[in-house]
């Protein structure tokens, strides 16, 4: 037998070879894309649960509507100027933000909701900071504030929504799914 008839099968052996290499080379690639998004969850998850945490603190005396109408009335009693405070409450979304896309659908939309909630409510912190906000009637800045606080109300059941959405993804389906097709999405 000369070399030449080997040929035929050396080369079946090398596309057979590629073809399996690409087969691993998706299922590494699948499995990368799982875990990454599975810690883009996690990192998402506590990020929000870390504010619902902060207002739930808020709320150990009154509840947020109560402690806010209180303001309000110091605001117009008082001709009281409330401090209120930067936040910064979307470190790990802002890192992720360009890649947010590999998250599922059911995740995405709630996150982005209250995370654009977040943006909307850190428009009005510097609102309210500015001489403006001092020099406006007080029942403007009573009802102003009033707003902030319902703002984080909001704030408060859209992140609950997104945690509860990030619970929901089926960890044991995906795994499941994975050892039927050996894809991990």
């Amino acid at each position: 037998m000369d070399w030449l008839s080997l040929l035929p099968f050396a080369a079946l052996v090398g596309i057979l070879g590629w073809f399996v290499k690409d087969g691993l080379d998706r299922t590494e690639r699948s499995r990368l894309k799982f875990e990454k998004t599975r810690d883009f969850q996690k990192a998402i998850f506590a990020e929000i649960k870390d504010y619902l945490l902060k207002l739930e603190q808020l709320e150990k005396a009154k509840t947020l509507s109560e402690f806010g109408l209180s303001v309000a009335d110091q605001i117009r009693e008082k001709d009281f100027v409330p401090f209120v405070p930067v936040e910064k409450n979307d470190t790990v979304y802002t890192a992720i933000l360009n890649e947010l896309h590999i998250l599922p659908i059911d995740v995405i939309d709630p996150v982005v909701r209250y995370y654009s909630q977040l943006q909307d409510i850190s428009s009005l912190i510097s609102d309210m900071r500015s001489k403006d906000f001092a020099s406006l009637e007080k029942d403007r800045r009573a009802e102003m504030y009033i707003h902030y606080i319902a703002m984080k109300i909001e704030a408060k059941k859209l992140g609950s929504v997104a945690l509860m959405e990030i619970e929901k993804q089926p960890k044991v389906q995906i795994l499941k799914r994975h050892l039927i097709t050996g894809k991990w999405s």
